[in-house]
C-alpha cells in the first residue's frame, strides 16, 4: 500500500513539472517545419530567414521552405517584429536588439521589438539548440558543427536581451567574412560592406575615423587664404595634412560649421555624424590657444596638459553640437576621448555629443577598475559624471602574432562600466587577411586569437557570464576531443604572459611577448606537446585545420625568438615581402624580420639585442626602384651602438 502511495506521488509531481519544450525540424534530412517571414519585412529580418535556412540545411541536410503567409498546415517558424500575442516578452526586451523564443499553437516564433533582434535571435538560437559555432572568420574552416539529420529544438521557451545596446569591432578595412563572423555573434556595430550594411540591422555613423582635417578642413581648400584656420607651432602655421585646428578661431568655427551643414545634408540617412581630432599630438601655440580658462569658477592652464587641451577642444565642439541640435534634432555627433582630449574637461558638453572613450594608454593585462589602471579609471569616473552618452572605444583586439588573453580584462571592466551607466561598446581588432608586416600575417593573428576574439565578442552580449565560462564553450565546440589539451597550451601561455614586467597594449611586439611568456620561463615544449596531442585528437577538419594553424603560428613565432636572423634577396615590386630564414653567422643578434616597400622606400624592421636579452624596433630605408634586388645583411655592434 505505501509503495503504490509512493508511485501516485511520484506521479503527482512529474505531472507538475513543465513538459520539455520540443520542436521537431528535420528527420533523416527531410524537413518537418516551414520559415515563414512577412515579405515586407526589413532587410535584417529577410536576411534572418535565409541564415536561418542556410545554417538548418547546413546541419541537418534539409532545406526549410520560406513562406510569406500562414497558409500551410506544416508547423512554422515565424520570424516577426511585435507580433500579436506577446506583450509582455516585447515589453521586456524594449528599445534593445534582443529576442523571444515561444511555442505557441505549434508554431515557433522568434521576435522581437526590431529586425536585428530578430536576426540575433536566429543565430543565438541555433547556438543554444546545437554544436555550432562560428569560431573564426575564415570561411574555408571558421564554422564548426556537428551534423544532425534528426535535429529537434529543445530551447524554444525564452527571452534573450543583450546588457549592452551597442556591441561591435572595428577592423579597419574589412571583408564580408570578417563581419559575417561578428555579426553571426551578436554584434549590431561595424564597418560592414554596403552589400551587408543594410541587412546587417548594424548601428550607422558617417564620417568615419580621425577627421577633422582630412574631412572637414582640408588645408588644400583653406590655408592659402585661412592659415590661420590651423595650427601654429615653433611660429609657423602648419600646412600639411591631418593637423588639429586653432580651436580658439571665431572663424575658423564658422567655416567648420558650415562644412559640417554640407556633409550632413549630404549624408541625412545617417542618424550619427562622426567629428574626430586627428591622430596627433599637433596643437596650436598661438596666443589665444594658450590662455587660461575659466568656466564658473575653476580655472586650467597650458600647465594643466590634457585636461587644459580637452577643454579646449570641447568649447570648440559644443559650438558645432549647438548648430547641429538646432538645425538637426534628431542628429548626434560621436567624438573621441583620446589623447590631449581623453581627460574630462572643466566644462559641460552638449546633449548631442556622444564621447567614444579610446584609453589607449592602460595595461591591457589588466581591468579598468585595477590599481594599475587607477589613471584611466578616474578618468572614465570624470566622463561617467558628466553624461550618459558615453562609448567605450578601446583596442582590445588589436595584435599580432601572439595570442593575447584580453578577454578578461575586457569583460571584466565592461561589467564595471556598465555599473556606473555605460552601455555602448566597440573596439579595434586585428584583420585576418592581410600581409602588411607592420601588422604581422593576418592567418597566424587570427589563428592563435580566434579563441579570445570569441570570448569577447559573445561576452559584449552575455556580459554577466564569466569568461572562464565562454572560453570553455569555445574549447568545447570549436576542438571537441581536443579541448582539454588546447585549454593548457592556452594557459601556459596567459600565465607567462601575466608574469611580464611590461605593460600589454595595442602595439606589442610579438616576438618579445613570445620570449617573455614562453621561452624565457621555459614552457616552449610544454606547449608544443599540449599543440601535437591536440593535432592527434581533433575530430572535425575544421577543428584540425585550425590547430594546426595555431602549431604553425606558435612553431614560427618561437623560431623568431630561437633563430632571429633571417635574410635574403628581395625583389622590390611594389608589394610585401617577408624574408625567408637562411640563417646567420654565429653570435650575431640582429633580426631583419620584415621587407617592404613604402613610398618608394626600402624599409627593414629590425629587432637586436644582445644574448637576447633587450630588444629594440628599428627602421631603416633607402630610395629604390621597381626590380631592384638587394641583399639584405645585419651586423650587430653591440651594447650602446
Amino acid at each position: 500500500m505505501m509503495k503504490r502511495a509512493g508511485l501516485v506521488l511520484l506521479l503527482l509531481v512529474l505531472l507538475s513539472l513543465p513538459a520539455l519544450a520540443a520542436f521537431p525540424v528535420a528527420r533523416q534530412g527531410t524537413p518537418l517545419a516551414e520559415i515563414v517571414v512577412s515579405a515586407q519585412g526589413e532587410g535584417p529580418l529577410l536576411f534572418a530567414a535565409e541564415e536561418l535556412q542556410t545554417w538548418l540545411r547546413e546541419l541537418t541536410g534539409a532545406e526549410l521552405p520560406i513562406r510569406h503567409d500562414l497558409a500551410s498546415p506544416q508547423p512554422k517558424i515565424i520570424l516577426a517584429v511585435n507580433p500579436d500575442g506577446f506583450a509582455e516578452d516585447l515589453a521586456r526586451i524594449g528599445a534593445k536588439d534582443g529576442y523571444a523564443v515561444r511555442e505557441k499553437d505549434g508554431h515557433l516564433y522568434v521576435f522581437g521589438t526590431k529586425a536585428k533582434g530578430v536576426l540575433n535571435g536566429v543565430f543565438r538560437m541555433l547556438s543554444k539548440n546545437t554544436d555550432i559555432i562560428w569560431a573564426h572568420a575564415s570561411p574555408e574552416y571558421g564554422t564548426i558543427f556537428t551534423k544532425n539529420p534528426d535535429l529537434t529544438l529543445t530551447q524554444t521557451d525564452y527571452v534573450d536581451i543583450p546588457k549592452l545596446s551597442l556591441r561591435g569591432w572595428q577592423f579597419n578595412t574589412s571583408s564580408m567574412d570578417l563581419e559575417l563572423w561578428s555579426l553571426r555573434n551578436g554584434n549590431n556595430h561595424g564597418s560592414a560592406p554596403k552589400e551587408l550594411l543594410d541587412k546587417a540591422g548594424y548601428f550607422r555613423a558617417c564620417g568615419g575615423g580621425h577627421n577633422l582635417t582630412g574631412l572637414f578642413l582640408k588645408p588644400e581648400k583653406y590655408y592659402a587664404d585661412h592659415p590661420d584656420f590651423y595650427p601654429l607651432i615653433n611660429g609657423e602655421r602648419i600646412n600639411r595634412p591631418r593637423t588639429q585646428l586653432c580651436f580658439t578661431n571665431p572663424a575658423m568655427t564658422a567655416a567648420f560649421i558650415k562644412e559640417v551643414d554640407a556633409f550632413i545634408q549630404a549624408n541625412l540617412e545617417y542618424a550619427t555624424v562622426n567629428i574626430h581630432i586627428e591622430d596627433n599630438y599637433t596643437l596650436c601655440e598661438c596666443e589665444k590657444c594658450l590662455q587660461p580658462i575659466t568656466i564658473d569658477g575653476k580655472t586650467v592652464t597650458i600647465e594643466d596638459k590634457n585636461k587644459f587641451r580637452s577643454t579646449q577642444y570641447f568649447l570648440f565642439l559644443n559650438q558645432v553640437a549647438r548648430f547641429v541640435a538646432e538645425k538637426y534634432p534628431d542628429k548626434e555627433i560621436r567624438t573621441y576621448a583620446y589623447f590631449f582630449t581623453q581627460e574630462p574637461p572643466i566644462c559641460a558638453i552638449e546633449p548631442n555629443i556622444r564621447v567614444l572613450l579610446a584609453f589607449i594608454y592602460k595595461d591591457a593585462r589588466y581591468p579598468l577598475q585595477d590599481p594599475v589602471n587607477q589613471a584611466t579609471c578616474d578618468m572614465f569616473m570624470g566622463w561617467a559624471a558628466m553624461t550618459k552618452g558615453l562609448i567605450n572605444r578601446d583596442y582590445y583586439g588589436l595584435t599580432k602574432e601572439f595570442p593575447r588573453p584580453a578577454d578578461y580584462a575586457m569583460l571584466s571592466e565592461l561589467r564595471f562600466m556598465n555599473q556606473h551607466g555605460l552601455e555602448r561598446n566597440y573596439a579595434e581588432i586585428s584583420r585576418n587577411w592581410h600581409k602588411d608586416p607592420r601588422w604581422g600575417n593576418g592567418t597566424h593573428v587570427w589563428d592563435l586569437n580566434a579563441y579570445y576574439f570569441w570570448v569577447m565578442t559573445r561576452g559584449m552580449w552575455d556580459l554577466d557570464v564569466d569568461y572562464t565560462e565562454l572560453r570553455a564553450d569555445f574549447r568545447r565546440r570549436a576542438f571537441g576531443p581536443a579541448a582539454d589539451d588546447m585549454g593548457e597550451f592556452y594557459q601556459t601561455v596567459e600565465d607567462g604572459w601575466r608574469q611580464i614586467s611590461t605593460r600589454s597594449r595595442w602595439n606589442d611586439d610579438p616576438t618579445m611577448m613570445w620570449m617573455q611568456s614562453v621561452v624565457d620561463p621555459g614552457t616552449t615544449e610544454v606547449c608544443r606537446a599540449a599543440l601535437t596531442r591536440a593535432a592527434a585528437k581533433a575530430v572535425h577538419p575544421n577543428s584540425r585545420r585550425l590547430v594546426e594553424g595555431i602549431r604553425a603560428a606558435f612553431e614560427d613565432q618561437v623560431s623568431w625568438v630561437t633563430q632571429p636572423f633571417r635574410g635574403a634577396d628581395v625583389e622590390i615590386n611594389g608589394e610585401f615581402k617577408q624574408l625567408d630564414a637562411t640563417g646567420a653567422p654565429e653570435n650575431w643578434e640582429l633580426a631583419a624580420r620584415d621587407m617592404v616597400t613604402e613610398d618608394g622606400q626600402l624599409c627593414a624592421r629590425v629587432k637586436a639585442g644582445p644574448n637576447n636579452k633587450k630588444w629594440v624596433r628599428s627602421k631603416i630605408s633607402i630610395p629604390v626602384e621597381k626590380g631592384d634586388v638587394y641583399l639584405v645583411k645585419a651586423i650587430y655592434k653591440g651594447k650602446g651602438s
